[in-house]
């Protein structure tokens, strides 16, 4: 009776269709880990205490940011507003 009709990807019970984590979805050896390595060994302390939160919406840690600008130099990536005309 059910044959013609598309059967559903997953089961109905799983919880979530993604990994709970973005941990999960990094493979061990992706290059990426190194650069948390990395920053993770650096005083941030100095950054930090420049950020006094008295304003507007918590600031991104400047760890999380100078991540995202050394990992984009490496692959490659441009921003847009660095693009020539």
């Amino acid at each position: 009776m059910f044959e013609y009709w598309a059967k559903a990807a997953c089961p109905r019970e799983q919880m979530v269709l993604f990994p709970k984590s973005l941990e999960l979805m990094i493979p061990e050896d992706h290059q990426v880990r190194l650069l948390v390595e990395l920053l993770d060994l650096y005083d941030w302390s100095a950054w930090e205490a420049r950020y006094h939160g008295r304003i507007g919406q918590p600031p991104i840690h400047p760890k999380v940011l100078a991540g995202l600008v050394l990992y984009g130099m490496k692959q490659a990536v441009r921003s847009s507003r660095l693009a020539m005309s």
